[in-house]
């Protein structure tokens, strides 16, 4: 990425941060103002309804420009290679222009990648070039690949989560995919929580990384959950697999006493893992995939244990998750400040992306900007102090 697309980047998380922090009240109208006149934003800011709806019209754009050149079978290659190339050079010029963000560079950036790709798939399929579960295997690498290098490139999370969801079904080609599995999930889950908060990422990559965790865990827990287990569902994706059309007969197979013993205790201890992590972490991200984890360790369950239709219990443990939350809430309240050990029903100070303003003005600030000081009110002055929590640490 380069440094110009990293500096809108962090001024946007900024600004972000900063409104965030307006709407939970700490800081009023005029210091907002100052921050966001201290860390100007030249591009064209737009609701992500305009965004989605850019997106949807450039790609109908696209889509029937490629078509009105009505390339023939054998020129599919070419075409798809050229109309490629050129959305790819699109999407550079729009990142760094004021329409980045507003949907016309995820339209091309996702149509580059997708011509690409067509031109990869007909050269491997239509064309020969490769026999055919080399080809399969072929083109679920390039996939990851693309999907590396575009997010890496443009900064899209959505293309780093394709990428390690395709490297991992790249993993399940080969002998020995669920313990490969197993290992790098744990890597990439050590990797990129030890990374989330550097300072010297832009904010872009570090949602990357955010994704890439999200993957790594569904990975695991794919891994490890008994029902995976019994009805090879990794071993499906290998090059000489059973095939998707034999997990709905397999039954239970010989998969020997102590591993399905392992794999219960972790499909039913895994839920539990990410939400502890989460709540000592203060991370919604980590409550939301082991609240994801516990509800198909729900369900896992009512397939082996048929105790009740599966819209009972999950209707059950949605009325049960509510209950906590609402008791949780109305325990905090209680508590003396209205908080307990750094955990409150307050609201908090954060922005739609769910960003800590203190921390976005620590790692971000791109100059001394005096916006404000505790002595004269509706300003806020930056500079001067330190912030951390969940392993992350820095200056203010």
């Amino acid at each position: 990425m380069r440094k110009a697309w990293a500096d809108l980047s962090a001024i946007e998380e900024v600004r972000d941060a900063a409104r965030g922090w307006k709407a939970a009240g700490g800081i009023d109208a005029p210091a907002l103002s100052a921050i966001e006149a201290a860390y100007p934003d030249p591009r064209i800011r737009l609701h992500g309804f305009w965004r989605v709806l850019i997106f949807v019209l450039v790609s109908a754009v696209v889509n029937a420009l490629f078509f009105a050149m009505q390339p023939g079978s054998s020129a599919i290659f070419g075409a798809s290679l050229i109309f490629g190339g050129l959305l790819v050079g699109a999407t550079e010029a729009l990142r760094g222009s004021r329409y980045s963000g507003t949907g016309l560079d995820a339209a091309s950036s996702f149509w580059a990648l997708t011509y690409l790709l067509v031109a990869a798939a007909d050269l491997l399929f239509r064309q020969k070039a490769l026999p055919d579960e080399t080809a399969v295997t072929a083109m679920i690498a390039a996939i990851a690949v693309a999907g590396a290098l575009a997010a890496w490139r443009w900064g899209f999370w959505i293309y780093m989560a394709c990428a390690v969801a395709a490297a991992y079904v790249w993993g399940a080609r080969f002998p020995g995919a669920r313990p490969l599995w197993i290992a790098i999930s744990i890597f990439g889950l050590w990797l990129a929580w030890r990374r989330r908060d550097a300072g010297e990422l832009p904010p872009d990559h570090r949602r990357g990384l955010a994704a890439m965790f999200a993957v790594c865990a569904a990975a695991l827990y794919v891994a490890v959950n008994l029902y995976s287990v019994d009805h090879r569902i990794v071993e499906a994706m290998a090059a000489n697999g059973p095939g998707l059309d034999s997990l709905v007969t397999v039954q239970q197979h010989a998969a020997g006493w102590l591993v399905r013993l392992l794999a219960g205790l972790a499909t039913a201890a895994l839920p539990g893992v990410f939400l502890a992590w989460g709540i000592r972490a203060r991370r919604t991200l980590l409550l939301a995939l082991g609240l994801a984890a516990a509800a198909l360790s729900a369900v896992t369950l009512r397939y082996y244990v048929h105790v009740a239709p599966l819209w009972v219990i999950l209707s059950a443990c949605g009325a049960i998750l509510i209950g906590v939350a609402l008791a949780i809430q109305r325990a905090l309240r209680g508590r003396p400040g209205g908080e307990w050990r750094g955990l409150t029903a307050a609201p908090l100070y954060e922005g739609e992306r769910g960003i800590s303003p203190l921390a976005a003005l620590a790692a971000h600030a791109v100059g001394g900007a005096r916006v404000s000081t505790p002595e004269e009110p509706g300003r806020l002055e930056t500079g001067g102090g330190e912030y951390g929590g969940g392993g992350a640490t820095g200056s203010y």
